[in-house]
């Protein structure tokens, strides 16, 4: 266990070691590495992510600009 996919996937790509990391960063390392890439062969549960942030931040037009960033990103 580590604590990022991208750790994992580095350490994938050095070793014997399968890691299961979202498609987007296998394709990414997979053309720049030494590794193949594959797919689950089974569905996956869909993963929820939330968004948390302090309520004073609410309207800041920064704050929603960042929050909607990271909301496309994670589609």
């Amino acid at each position: 266990m580590v604590a990022s996919l991208v750790a994992a996937a580095l350490m994938a790509a050095d070793s014997d070691l399968v890691a299961l990391v979202p498609e987007r960063l296998a394709r990414y390392f997979a053309a720049r590495l030494e590794v193949a890439w594959f797919a689950v062969p089974t569905e996956l549960p869909a993963v929820i992510i939330h968004q948390q942030w302090h309520g004073r931040l609410d309207h800041d037009p920064a704050h929603r600009w960042l929050r909607g960033h990271v909301r496309e990103a994670s589609v």
